[in-house]
């Protein structure tokens, strides 16, 4: 069985365009472990292991810190960052009772205390009638996904801003992507149904616009269907999640860090004890050449962050390629 083969079969995504990047520099791969999906990577003297889906990049704490939102939130608070306000519940009743004592202002978001990649989440609630169908909600994703072990969730206040994805490395930033929910662009003849279709044909088969029940939903709240036809360069937004797997958009500005930024993500990595992570942050962006961040709050500190959004060929306008950049960082003698 090669490395490649490996990946495949234990649908090791994040490993992927490592060992990708690994061959096409000249990098020695070997199996280790067959059941464990452990990689041995070598150039020259140097080496490092993969082992499952994961790279070996230090953490100081236990993975199951960073995995706790409102514990990652606590430490991020106690660094001087900004985070959502909110409160963590296990009931609709325990949750109204402290949205009311913290005085909350709706719209809120409702995550799982435990969760990955959107899974349960609901934005804009914007009554305790939609407060309770989210409770709902996130009960039924729980018995769907064996990751959800806690019965707690956050309840926060509803940031306002761009969403950014910035992976940490050390003391450096290593890539930016402006992320962006799944949407489409009017060109004034054609409807929001042939729109989609035009989107997903330049997308890879997992990365398409579907029109399931939320895209359907959120058509409908704005009194929409698939067959109306939005003007020229109208922006219809048809998710609240920028996850690539539904139809969002990952944009490069690698470029537009300022310092500012950089202090900020990379104070966030290091608070939770992170080598290595991707922090979710949105921004207020003022449409300046940098993204300056004088008002922000960091929803997720990621500690396997999957770099994929942040390359080609799934990121637009692409300056940096992380795959080599975290090859180098973990075998120095690479070029």
């Amino acid at each position: 069985m090669t490395a490649e083969e490996l990946v495949e079969k234990k649908k090791l995504s994040l490993i992927r365009p490592i060992l990708k990047e690994a061959r096409r520099l000249g990098v020695t791969t070997s199996i280790i472990d067959i059941s464990e999906g452990i990689i041995k990577f070598s150039y020259g003297n140097q080496s490092f292991y993969s082992v499952g889906d994961t790279l070996p990049f230090c953490r100081k704490y236990k993975p199951s810190l960073v995995k706790n939102k409102d514990a990652t939130k606590k430490l991020l608070s106690a660094h001087g960052l900004c985070t959502p306000k909110g409160v963590l519940a296990n009931s609709f009743d325990g949750a109204i009772k402290k949205i009311k004592e913290e005085e909350l202002s709706f719209p809120l978001i409702l995550k799982p205390l435990d969760g990955l990649r959107s899974y349960g989440v609901s934005w804009d609630i914007n009554s305790f009638d939609q407060l309770k169908n989210a409770i709902i909600h996130v009960k039924k994703i729980r018995n769907i996904k064996n990751s959800l072990q806690s019965k707690s969730f956050l309840v926060e206040e509803q940031f306002s801003g761009v969403e950014f994805r910035v992976l940490t490395l050390g003391t450096e930033i290593v890539a930016c992507a402006k992320r962006l929910p799944a949407m489409i662009i009017g060109d004034g003849t054609s409807t929001i149904l042939q729109l989609i279709e035009m989107f997903n044909k330049n997308r890879d088969d997992n990365f398409k616009i579907i029109i399931d029940k939320i895209v359907k939903e959120t058509l409908k709240k704005n009194n929409l269907t698939v067959n109306h036809i939005p003007q020229i360069d109208e922006e219809i937004q048809l998710r609240d999640d920028v996850m690539l797997a539904h139809g969002g958009r990952a944009i490069d500005h690698s470029q537009r860090v300022s310092n500012e930024l950089k202090n900020i993500c990379i104070t966030a990595s290091q608070s939770v004890g992170l080598e290595y992570s991707g922090i979710d942050i949105l921004i207020k962006d003022t449409g300046s050449n940098y993204i300056i961040p004088h008002e922000y709050s960091i929803i997720e500190v990621n500690m396997h962050p999957g770099h994929a959004l942040n390359e080609a060929p799934l990121i637009e306008n692409p300056t940096v390629n992380v795959s080599k950049k975290l090859l180098q960082y973990l075998l120095t003698n690479l070029k």
